[in-house]
């Protein structure tokens, strides 16, 4: 008897349980950065793209914000080490020009290394 309930409310449990799948991944679209800092030449590794994200996760189809990232390649990948992210944080001001303006001039020396 014991057995036959457990397999009775098993069968009625699952129409109740469901899985919150997770967004599908896209990646982004990098172009060459439309604004670029003063003195840093057009065509350098710097790359901007645009990737939208829920303004609050526990409702993923509600409000959308639209965040721009970007991103300076290796200068040689065969040499790269990783991933230096940079969040300057504080609302109301932008961060792309700050971190484009510094070119890498206050990053480790291994993060500008290309040999």
């Amino acid at each position: 008897m014991a057995k036959g309930a457990a397999v009775v409310l098993a069968i009625l449990a699952v129409p109740f349980t469901t899985a919150v799948a997770p967004p599908p991944a896209h990646g982004l679209q990098w172009r060459q950065c439309a604004k670029i800092a003063e003195g840093w030449a057009i065509g350098e590794a710097s790359e901007c793209a645009t990737v939208r994200v829920p303004l609050d996760y526990r409702q993923p189809g509600g409000r959308q914000l639209t965040i721009a990232v970007s991103r300076v390649r290796a200068g040689n990948p065969a040499h790269r080490q990783g991933v230096v992210l940079v969040n300057p944080g504080g609302p109301g001001e932008q961060a792309r020009p700050s971190l484009t303006s510094s070119r890498g001039r206050s990053w480790p020396a291994s993060a500008a290394r290309t040999t």
